[in-house]
Order: C-alpha cells, then structure tokens, then sequence
C-alpha cells in the first residue's frame, strides 16, 4: 500500500527535534510494509504552518488525483487544519474514494471530510507524531482498518465501560478541542445516534470542563447515542487550583452523570504512549463487555 504524505497543519521539519521524529516515523512506516510520496509542500515552513493555505489545499487535491496512492497519510497535527476548510475539493475527494489517515488538528478536516463526502476518514497516529512509538498492537489495528475496513479485540484490551456495559453506532470525533472549532459551521458533525469519540492533550480540566459544559448546552450530549472518552493528558500547570490537584477524569465523569448514554474510557488513543489504536471517523464502533469492534 502506498500512502500520500501531505502537511495540512504545522511543518513537519522546521525543527531538530521534530524533523527527527518524523524521520523515525517515515522509517516506521517503511518497515511495516508501507510505501510513501511526498507531497510538493509537505517539507515546507512558513510559519506554524507548512505553506499557504492554497498550496496545502493543492496538494491535497493532487493526492486525490493520483492512480499511484490508495490514502493520504498527515505528516503531522498542529494548529491550522481549519484554513483549508473552504479551499478543500470535496467532489475530487469524494470521486478518489480515499481517506485522509492522522489525528489531533487534522481531526477538523476528517470530520469535515466524512461529512461532505461520506467516506469515513481514519483516526490514526502520524509520522511526526507518535507513529515511531507505537506498539506492534497498535500497528496490526492501523493495518487492519486500512487494508480489511474491520478490526476486533477483546473489550479488556481496549478500555472499559464507567456507565453501561454496550453501545453500538457512527462515529464522530478525535480531538475533542479541533471538533469543538466545528461547531456551528457548515463541517460540525452530524450528532444525531452517533458515538463521540474524543481524547485531548495540554489542556487544563477547567478548559475540559468548559468545553463539554458547551456540548451540553449546544444539546450535543442529548443527541449521542454513546462516548468514547481516550487519553485526556492534562498540563501540569494547569492541573491544580488552589494548591489541590485537580482529577479531571473524575470531572469528566461527574459532568457526564445525568446522561443516560454509555460511556466507555480507554487509554488506548490520544497523543501519548505506545499504545496508539486507530479508529474510523465515520464509520462504526461495536463494544460491549467482551468485545470492540470498528469497521466501516
């Protein structure tokens, strides 16, 4: 399988240190079988960002275009994956049929692309972030969901249920701070019956706290049929108040009580770790006590 390497959000080499992650992540991503192209732009730097939002945009319209790829693959996250929300060719990449593999910010442009093309997108980790990291677990559910579209394991080894013991639906989601940038636009996920899955990182508990006091209040939470809450990795400086050290994951469960919608919590995907599953925005999550299974 050959992957189309594009960089949507931040350069990919602007410095050392992630110049070099990326390097083991390409290396990674060689030695499980996997072939790559790079796109014009994708080791470009501008500022953070890689390249003017038009040429990121024409770079992804090109991979679209190409006979010689089967998915594009996100070199990286950071901050700007939203300024290519109006330049994308949705039409183009709905007649490809490909995904757009990555995680974190590039969670804006999946949920955007899922929803205006109806081809599931897949959350996964990205070669400047993480991929060099991960676990032969986590490698054998990248490659299932991209080449068999299904992936199964024992519920034990992916997380477990904090309310309920089932659930079943569509997916939506990823990074819980680049979806809530969709919210009240014309790319905010369709929440009716879905499963919210979601994991953040750098983030206070107040700001987590704030951000699904906002789904509530928007009436998401009365829509969902079910939650996946991943790795929450919140900053040490913003994990105390008043000299106390805040439990943000017993925050989150307390916000969450009055729904009646299961809720599963894992620490399985999210930007830390070796343990690093994919999942398919747009595609379906089975679980319950014995087994998980995505497909799409």
């Amino acid at each position: 399988m050959k992957l189309g390497i594009v960089s949507p959000s931040a350069p990919l080499q602007n410095t050392k240190e992630r110049s070099e992650r990326f390097e083991k992540g390409i290396q990674a991503l060689t030695a499980h079988g996997y072939q790559h192209e790079l796109s014009a732009h994708a080791q470009d730097s501008l500022s953070f960002y890689s390249a003017p939002p038009e040429e990121r945009a024409m770079d992804l319209s090109l991979m679209y275009e190409r006979t010689d790829t089967d998915a594009l693959l996100a070199g990286g996250g950071g901050y700007s994956a939203i300024h290519l929300l109006p330049l994308l060719d949705f039409k183009k990449a709905q007649r490809s049929g490909k995904m757009l593999v990555g995680y974190s910010d590039i969670s804006i442009l999946q949920n955007a692309l899922y929803k205006k093309t109806g081809i599931p997108q897949l959350s996964a980790p990205m070669p400047a972030s993480g991929m060099d990291e991960c676990d032969e677990y986590s490698w054998a559910c990248f490659t299932a969901l991209l080449s068999q579209k299904t992936w199964t394991a024992p519920s034990l080894e992916f997380g477990e249920f904090v309310k309920g013991s089932e659930m079943a639906g569509r997916i939506v989601g990823g990074n819980l701070r680049s979806v809530m940038h969709l919210l009240g636009t014309p790319y905010e996920p369709e929440w009716e019956g879905a499963i919210f899955m979601w994991e953040e990182v750098g983030e206070g508990t107040h700001r987590i706290d704030r951000a699904l006091h906002q789904l509530a209040l928007a009436g998401i939470l009365d829509k969902i049929a079910g939650m996946v809450v991943g790795q929450v990795t919140v900053s040490e400086e913003a994990s105390f108040f008043d000299g106390k050290r805040l439990d943000t994951k017993k925050r989150i469960f307390e916000i969450l009580t009055p729904y009646h919608f299961p809720v599963l919590y894992t620490e399985s995907f999210g930007h830390a770790g070796s343990r690093r599953l994919s999942f398919p925005i747009g595609g379906t999550i089975s679980a319950n006590r014995e087994h998980i299974v995505f497909s799409y």
